[in-house]
Parts: structure tokens; C-alpha cells; sequence
């Protein structure tokens, strides 16, 4: 048994003709395509806007329906929009519809639909049905009631009942990022170890070639192994490429929870089969007894507004911490002293020190000042847009002017922007790490049908 496919990592994200053409040239058995992911943030689940914006994401859905129209086999795309809500399936189907009617093709379109009913939610959690993931956070029916939109993430059984309906084009609600991939060729008899780490390692096409690039990779599968190639003459995959992309979004590189089991890489072997390509074998699948599903959820936490400030001052950035820390307090008193405590109370103050410790925070595991100047990020979130505001000048303008003791004169920042303070909008946060447990696989998903006639 030998299976081929061309995986898609981000669609919108950029995708090259040249390497969708020698895709199919070397034989495809469908295309996949991953359309979302959680790494911007809640804001996309929520509603406010995509990962990629309409028109790089047209022009790569464009390619792929060419693609897999070229070579008579079915087009899977997972996490339509970025977050996987039913708008972001819509948007793509209307996408479809456009390409297919431009071209005189006639398309059958399996939508599956993945956000949850909040009272089906609520049911879970009653019924014991819904655990908690690690690091836990709470979850009650609070919760869901402040959830703005809630998903569940589906596994393979959803593309294959799609597929099973006799589908041209499957666009998928929110969906584990391997399950696109790996749907198809367990239905043809591929083993579920062989399809699960083809799909993990093609999630994000050629992000595991060297260098990285988004841009689409060829999978073809046996019995016992997979073999991976970069379409792009300039990319290559190598077994340390392939490898290290298992450490991409993977809390352990080796255990791969997925929604029916754990893929196990632990004894993989990564074989080099040319100076392109990459022959994988050695990987086991642990079915899980019972099936869960994750569910993703987003709420309203405030509205932002954002100042960027520099300081090149070399006092100041010979004694940075204790200017900073002392900044951030006279800022903290003047909207207590000034406005009241309530309102300091109603208002999350956060200054980011780019230079210093401004990506990892707390985990940052050098946060000592060792340039000559550094990049202030102040944010500021609080449930009333007016108090933001209020908040927002007081922080930004008492960081202007703070005083440093070892230095004489009135020191001053730099802007980047004019007026000072931005408006950041509605923000979100997350607020489920958790699985519910199912009676079926496809249990909580909708199906519906279209037949898109182009001619």
C-alpha cells in the first residue's frame, strides 16, 4: 500500500505555484491544508479578524483547489479562518464558490462545523464529562456563560466522515493540525502510527525543510515509513530538520496526544534517501481507551491601549531595574492618589522591557540590561475603555519624566508614535485547557452539503 499527498502548513501564509506543479507531477492522493492556529492569540476565536487577510488567503486556496482539481483527488482543510469558528468556514466556502464558478467546475463541499452550544458545554461539565488539561484552570458554568465562543478540536473521524459523504472540498471547523493530514490515509489502510507522525511532521509543510519556508512538502506513505521532500528546489529536508520540527509546538517531542490516542516517536528513525528528502519509520500509536475532544474558548478581559516608548539614556540604563521598578510604583500611587484606589484595582498595568526581558518575562533566564538602550511596551487592560485611557497617559507620561538619583537634569523618553497612546480594542484570553468526553468521535460537529455547480 503507497499513499501520496501534498500538505499546505498555513494557508494564507504564502504558497508557491511552482511547488504545488511538481507536487502533483510526483502523484497525489489528496491535498491538505492547515488554515489556523492559536499562536496569535484568542482574538481570532472571538471574532476579531483572521491570521492572514482575504487576499493571500484566496490566492493560496486558489492554488490548492487548482491543485487538487488537476489531479482529481479531494482538497482537506482544517481550522478554517485561522480559529476554526462556523464564520471562518463560511469565508472559505464563499472562496470556493468563487473559484469554482470562475473555472466552470462543479464541486461537492462537505462544511463541518465545530463551535459548541453552550448548554451542550454546561452538559458536560454537569455530567462529569469534562477534565481538566495541565496547568488546569477553572472552569464552571461562569465560565462558559462568559465564553464569548467555545470549539471543539476534531480528530481524523471528522475529515473521513466528510470524505465518506463523497466530498471535492472538506472545510473543517477548529481541527488537530496532524488529523488533516493523517485522516485519508488511515482510511486507505495506512497505519494509524505511519499517518499520524506523516501528518505531525507535514502540519506546517515546509517548516520542516532547511531553511524553514512556507511553502507546501510531499508526503509519500508505505506500510512501515513515510518519506517527506520540500517541493521548493532550494529547500531541503534532512533528518535533523524533520526531527527538530517534532519540538514545534510539542510540550514532549516523543508523546503526541492526539484525540483517539499518543503517537510515540521515541524509536523513530530519520533516514536521509536523498540530498532532499527524508525516509521516517519507527513510530508507535497508543490507542486511548474512551475518545475526548479539546475544547478551545475565549472571553472578554478588558479593552487595551498601548504606548511604545525608548530610553538611550546611559544612567539610566546603567541602573535600568531599579528606574524601571521605580517608574512603574510613581506611575501605580499617581493613578491611586489621583484617581482612587478602585480604579487601579479595575486596571492590569504591564510594562514589557525589550532589550532586557520583554519576550520571556519572568522566564527569561538573563534579564540583566546589556545593550545601550531598550524598548519600552506598556500595556494597559481594564473592563471601561474610558479608565484604559485615563491609566494609559498617566503611565506613559510619568515614564517620560522619571528622575534617576545618579544623574542631575529631567531625563526623557522617546515615541515611536504621536499621540503616545493607542488603541488596542477589544481583548481576550483564553479560558479553557480542557477535554470532554464523547459518545462518538463526530459527536458534536455539524455536516452540512453544497453542491457548487460552475457551469
Amino acid at each position: 500500500m503507497m499513499l501520496s499527498f501534498a500538505a499546505i502548513g498555513s494557508l494564507g501564509g504564502g504558497l508557491n505555484s511552482e511547488s504545488m506543479d511538481a507536487a502533483v507531477k510526483r502523484g497525489i492522493d489528496f491535498v491538505g491544508a492547515d488554515g489556523g492556529s492559536t499562536d496569535i492569540g484568542p482574538s481570532a476565536l472571538a471574532g476579531s479578524g483572521t491570521i492572514h487577510p482575504e487576499a493571500t488567503t484566496r490566492h493560496d486556496l486558489e492554488l490548492a483547489l487548482r491543485s487538487a482539481s488537476e489531479a482529481g483527488v479531494p482538497l482537506l482543510v482544517g481550522s478554517c479562518g485561522t480559529s476554526g469558528r462556523d464564520w471562518g468556514v463560511d469565508w472559505l466556502a464563499g472562496m470556493v464558490r468563487d473559484w469554482a464558478r470562475a473555472e466552470g467546475k462543479n464541486l461537492k463541499v462537505v462544511k463541518i462545523y465545530s463551535e459548541l452550544d453552550k448548554d451542550y458545554v454546561k452538559g458536560k461539565l454537569r455530567d462529569g464529562k469534562l477534565h481538566a488539561l495541565h496547568p488546569q484552570l477553572p472552569y464552571d458554568a461562569d465560565t462558559v456563560d462568559r465564553s464569548e465562543r467555545i470549539v471543539a478540536v476534531m480528530g481524523v473521524e471528522a475529515f473521513q466522515h466528510a470524505l465518506d459523504m463523497g466530498a471535492d472540498v472538506v472545510l473543517a471547523g477548529r481541527a488537530s493540525d496532524a488529523a488533516i493530514f493523517a485522516a485519508h490515509p488511515i482510511t486507505q489502510g495506512i497505519a494509524p502510527e505511519v499517518a499520524w507522525h506523516a501528518g505531525k511532521s507535514a502540519e506546517c509543510g515546509a517548516a520542516a525543510a532547511t531553511p524553514p519556508k512556507l511553502d507546501c512538502v510531499h508526503v509519500r506513505l508505505d506500510e512501515d515509513s513515510f518519506e517527506i521532500e520540500a517541493m521548493d528546489e532550494n529547500l531541503r529536508c534532512t533528518p535533523m530538520s524533520v526531527a527538530a520540527f517534532q519540538l514545534y509546538e510539542s510540550a514532549d517531542p516523543f508523546r503526541l496526544a492526539q484525540p483517539s490516542g499518543v503517537l510515540d516517536t521515541t524509536d523513530t528513525c530519520y533516514e536521509p534517501v536523498s540530498d532532499r528528502a527524508v525516509r521516517v519509520s519507527g513510530a508507535t500509536f497508543e490507542p486511548r481507551d474512551g475518545y475526548t475532544l479539546k475544547i478551545e474558548g475565549v472571553e472578554y478581559v478588558g479593552w487595551g491601549k498601548l504606548s511604545i516608548l525608548s530610553v538611550r539614556d546611559p544612567v539610566i540604563i546603567e541602573h535600568f531595574d531599579e528606574w524601571l521598578e521605580s517608574a512603574v510604583e510613581m506611575a501605580r500611587k499617581r493613578v491611586r492618589e489621583e484617581q482612587s484606589p478602585e480604579l487601579l484595582e479595575q486596571t492590569d498595568i504591564r510594562v514589557h522591557p525589550y532589550g532586557v526581558s520583554g519576550t520571556m518575562g519572568d522566564w527569561e533566564p538573563t534579564p540583566t540590561m546589556q545593550g545601550h538602550e531598550a524598548l519600552l511596551l506598556v500595556n494597559v487592560t481594564s473592563k471601561d475603555p474610558d479608565v484604559a485611557e485615563t491609566v494609559a497617559n498617566i503611565v506613559w507620561y510619568t515614564l517620560l519624566h522619571q528622575p534617576t538619583p545618579y544623574a542631575m537634569g529631567y531625563p526623557t523618553l522617546a515615541f515611536m508614535f504621536a499621540p503616545p497612546v493607542l488603541d488596542l480594542g477589544k481583548v481576550y484570553a483564553f479560558n479553557a485547557n480542557h477535554v470532554v468526553d464523547v459518545e462518538s468521535p463526530i459527536e458534536p460537529f455539524r455536516f452540512v452539503t453544497e453542491e457548487v455547480n460552475g457551469q
